[in-house]
């Protein structure tokens, strides 16, 4: 489904995704609020990559697991035999290179990468960078700020060492969370680029309404849509279903949805 109102984040991930085909590796962060589209592009890119003959690495991040030390990043590889041996080191009950990834300041969530594990991590690397030089290589984690923070310090490691590979990182962020230092370094990389997803505006609304309605009722409707939602894309679906099911827009019900 091409994704109109978000056809020039689309546009700028497709263009990336060509440039890494070229040879040119990138790390692009996602950012956006709760329900701004962010985890929608990302599938979108990633099955682009697919189609495109590209390796597909994908990880969803979560609260419940981001305890489970390198938990994201055996996700990512899982499909990888290349690699089976390093992660089944790395995952191993009561592994000491867990250890070696362990916060210096859980608050901060500061980590440093012993020299076991970073002995382990380049031979991923070279895998990757093996791998990308058959077929460009797409890595997408999403809901980045709940991966565990030993994956993060793994995950630095991977994208300070394939600037100049086959290998395009796509990290999906939510605009208020918290600046950690995983962020800052993440930020600091030369071929990390930043792609926000600002709330829609009404000439964007008017373009997702008229997807489904007439576009007389598509630009009637959208100074309101944008009053209610604030541009935010998931309750703009919200509020189109609401109106195509009864007609109207039921604002009682649909504020107490919010609350």
């Amino acid at each position: 489904m091409n994704l109109v109102e978000r056809d020039e984040q689309e546009s700028e991930l497709e263009r990336i995704w060509s440039e890494c085909g070229a040879g040119k590796g990138s790390v692009v962060l996602l950012e956006g609020s709760g329900g701004s589209g962010k985890t929608e592009l990302l599938h979108q890119a990633a099955e682009r990559a697919r189609r495109g003959g590209g390796l597909v690495l994908h990880a969803g991040c979560s609260p419940a697991e981001s305890a489970l030390p390198f938990g994201v990043l055996g996700q990512l590889f899982s499909s990888v035999p290349a690699v089976e041996g390093p992660l089944a080191r790395l995952q191993a009950p009561n592994s000491p290179l867990a250890a070696e990834a362990a916060p210096h300041d859980p608050a901060r969530g500061a980590v440093a990468i012993g020299p076991q594990l970073a002995l382990l991590l380049n031979e991923v690397t070279a895998t990757l960078l093996e791998l990308s030089a058959a077929k460009p290589v797409f890595i997408g984690v999403d809901t980045v700020r709940h991966a565990d923070a030993q994956s993060l310090a793994c995950l630095l490691y991977l994208v300070r060492r394939t600037g100049a590979a086959r290998v395009m990182a796509v990290l999906t962020d939510d605009t208020a969370a918290h600046r950690s230092p995983f962020r800052t370094e993440l930020l600091d990389q030369p071929h990390t680029r930043r792609v926000p997803l600002a709330p829609l505006a009404e000439a964007e609304i008017t373009a997702l309404l008229a997807r489904q309605l007439e576009r007389d009722e598509a630009e009637r409707l959208a100074g309101e849509f944008h009053t209610l939602s604030g541009g935010n894309l998931l309750l703009l679906r919200a509020l189109l279903e609401d109106h195509l099911a009864c007609g109207g827009v039921r604002k009682d019900g649909y504020g107490r949805a919010v609350l």
